[in-house]
């Protein structure tokens, strides 16, 4: 989806005094990766209780033998869910010019990783899809427009 920015010059005196410190405002977009890395925390940790379906990759189910193993123990007959530190896990460290959202456990990187399969089968837990994608953009396209519309330049975002 590409950003189309449309200016109607009256004058260019007057364009170019309301331009002015535009680019100052958009240097700073660590507003809008914050708002993004909580989109995709809250997106993540969603993914779990629908077991992959929030990201349009359903999660296989469990095995008979995992089935009888987290009855034996006591735990939920969910997939990935044991304790629930995983999915609390994720984390989301925003930047002025990226977001990086990750989850520090040590076994979430083998139900996530896309290595060759023998025993434990990919469950995606982080993934951007093409609804958080749109969503991302407006998070940045309502900045933009903001900005503009506070330096008096009409939108049309």
């Amino acid at each position: 989806m590409a950003l189309e920015l449309t200016f109607e010059i009256e004058g260019e005196t007057e364009l170019a005094r309301k331009l002015v410190g535009v680019s100052e405002d958009l240097k700073n977009w660590y507003p809008e990766f914050r708002k993004t890395g909580e989109l995709l925390l809250k997106t993540f940790r969603d993914n779990f209780d629908t077991q992959g379906k929030e990201l349009g990759v359903m999660w296989q189910p469990l095995s008979e033998s995992t089935i009888a193993e987290k009855k034996r123990l006591g735990y939920p007959l969910t997939p990935l869910i044991r304790s629930g530190l995983m999915r609390r896990s994720f984390q989301s460290d925003p930047g002025n010019k990226q977001v990086i959202v990750f989850n520090p456990m040590d076994y979430f990187q083998y139900h996530q990783s896309r290595q060759a399969r023998t025993h434990i089968p990919r469950r995606i837990m982080m993934k951007i899809d093409e609804k958080r994608k749109q969503l991302i953009v407006k998070i940045f396209q309502k900045s933009i427009e903001d900005t503009l519309q506070k330096r008096g330049l009409q939108t049309t975002v």
